[in-house]
């Protein structure tokens, strides 16, 4: 993990997922300041029941996309943790 938080702070992709065969690298057209170009980007394809996460740019949160019932809300993440560990709401959760 501290390889990851590390990644993140730097503005690095650092990301992980659940399942199998998720992320690939792709050539990507991409609006820049100096108008569209294509860049290499990572590409994540959720197939069912598969979950990715990415820690921020800032390295102080993790984001998570998932289309697996248990990390359909926050509650069921949590739910998840090992004993001992807590979660934290985001100010910006709906």
């Amino acid at each position: 993990m501290s390889y990851l938080y590390r990644q993140g702070s730097i503005n690095d992709f650092a990301g992980w997922s659940l399942s199998e065969d998720l992320f690939s690298f792709d050539k990507r057209d991409m609006k820049t300041l100096f108008g569209r170009r294509k860049v290499h980007m990572p590409v994540v394809t959720l197939q069912k029941d598969s979950t990715m996460f990415w820690i921020c740019h800032d390295g102080s949160s993790v984001i998570s996309i998932s289309n697996d019932t248990l990390f359909s809300t926050f509650d069921s993440i949590i739910s998840s943790f090992p004993t001992g560990v807590k979660g934290i709401k985001s100010e910006y959760e709906e």
